[in-house]
């Protein structure tokens, strides 16, 4: 069963509820996957409305960018977009890419991955579950903890995916147990 998240410009409006990690970027980039360290939240800003539909034009810009990784909004404590690079060019280059409305709201962070790698990563470890007859499992990235999630239906299948997993993705992996589609 092949179950993709959405591309990062369909997660906005997903992905854009919790805040970012606190540490620093750089030391961000140092560790490995840091589930929990985006803890959801459901404020949303009262900016976003009026924001958000700038961000598209943003992402095509900035998406062509060498090193880009992906893109989420943080609405706590204040309202912005992240974008997040293996290379973070200056902020300055970045936030001339953005339209006027939200360009003192964009930040740059470091990022392990390119959109790329990620992308690849992901198709490797769709392969291996694909063959693994599980009772159903989604698996996505999230920017934020740097992490490919993988969600299963049971305690009992949490191990028996970790032992699927490409030996090179288990430290950035968070496999846990939720809700996920019924097979067809």
């Amino acid at each position: 069963m092949r179950i993709l998240l959405p591309t990062p410009l369909a997660m906005l409006a997903m992905a854009g509820c919790a805040p970012g990690p606190k540490e620093p970027a750089a030391a961000a980039a140092s560790v490995g996957c840091r589930p929990g360290s985006a803890p959801v939240s459901t404020a949303i800003s009262p900016d976003s409305a009026r924001l958000e539909p700038f961000v598209s034009p943003f992402i095509e810009r900035v998406g062509q960018v060498e090193g880009f990784s992906d893109l989420f909004i943080e609405h706590e404590p204040r309202w912005q977009v992240v974008a997040t690079f293996t290379r973070p060019p200056p902020l300055e280059t970045v936030a001339r890419l953005a339209p006027a409305e939200i360009r003192d709201r964009i930040v740059v962070r470091s990022a392990k991955r390119t959109r790329e790698d990620i992308a690849a990563t992901r198709e490797r470890i769709d392969e291996r579950l694909r063959g693994a007859s599980l009772g159903g499992w989604t698996h996505g990235y999230n920017p934020r903890t740097e992490c490919f999630e993988v969600t299963v239906p049971t305690a009992a299948e949490v191990e028996r995916v970790r032992a699927l997993l490409p030996p090179d993705t288990l430290a950035d992996a968070d496999v846990k147990v939720g809700a996920v589609p019924i097979p067809l």
